[in-house]
């Protein structure tokens, strides 16, 4: 499959991700809404995500040498992950702060031990911290679905979104008491 066509799938993809997360945030209401992000910035972070890791993908060498979660939240960009050497993550930072409507860049990579292989796969394990930290989120009363993003890589969880220092500190102790979390990096947007 051609780049191009990657790159219509992951936008059609980021697309639906924009009005899935739409239709969640409308079916609960909580204090935190006041402090969602509007649709034209859901969308416009979902287009520099998107715009990002086509830059990476048409790299040879950064498709090679790193392995990146990217995440845009209100105009603030993580990058997880991890990179082989120095000059890999400086030329993702470089790339990410030439991105349009982006505040703010946590490059969060890890350099890699010289010799060790990137894994270029997302690890079960992040995907089940991640997933349970969702789901106790999820049942929290005060906390909307979308106000706190969460990203988890090689046990690392980074909670991001737009939040009073109240419901930030809830979802910070939440995802630290998750087994398998190695530590919690706490970078929200603080409101209200």
């Amino acid at each position: 499959m051609s780049y191009g066509k990657i790159y219509k799938v992951l936008a059609f993809i980021g697309l639906l991700s924009v009005f899935s997360s739409m239709l969640i945030s409308c079916s609960k209401i909580s204090d935190s809404d006041s402090y969602s992000r509007t649709v034209g910035s859901v969308i416009d972070d979902e287009l520099t995500e998107l715009k990002l890791q086509r830059e990476i993908d048409t790299n040879p060498y950064l498709r090679e040498n790193t392995h990146l979660d990217i995440v845009s939240y209100n105009g603030m960009l993580l990058i997880a992950g991890q990179a082989s050497n120095k000059r890999a993550k400086e030329e993702i930072s470089s790339l990410a702060s030439k991105l349009p409507r982006i505040r703010k860049v946590f490059n969060q990579l890890t350099i890699l031990p010289k010799g060790q292989k990137i894994t270029h796969a997302t690890s079960p394990k992040d995907l089940w911290i991640t997933a349970k930290i969702k789901a106790k989120l999820l049942a929290q009363e005060k906390i909307s679905p979308n106000s706190v993003k969460v990203v988890t890589e090689d046990g690392n969880v980074y909670l991001l979104g737009l939040a009073d220092i109240k419901v930030a500190d809830k979802a910070t102790k939440i995802a630290s008491h998750i087994s398998g979390v190695n530590k919690v990096v706490k970078l929200f947007e603080y409101v209200g």
